[in-house]
């Protein structure tokens, strides 16, 4: 992947591990199912917000865009 490519520049500025941990710490370990990674979570919800797409359209644009 290019390095020069916004959404890789922008995943470098975001401090995932913080993140995730503030993310965890509020999940329950004991019920319901494993979370999906926490990357992949905010990195749509990145993408829905800064791209003003509908929840429909972010889907679309992801599968477009890997």
């Amino acid at each position: 992947m290019n390095p020069e490519y916004r959404w890789v520049l922008m995943a470098e500025l975001v401090s995932w591990d913080e993140m995730a941990k503030l993310f965890y710490d509020r999940m329950c370990q004991v019920n319901g199912r494993r979370s999906v990674d926490l990357q992949v979570v905010l990195g749509t919800l990145l993408v829905k917000h800064l791209m003003n797409l509908s929840d429909e359209d972010t889907i679309e644009y992801i599968q477009e865009n890997i």
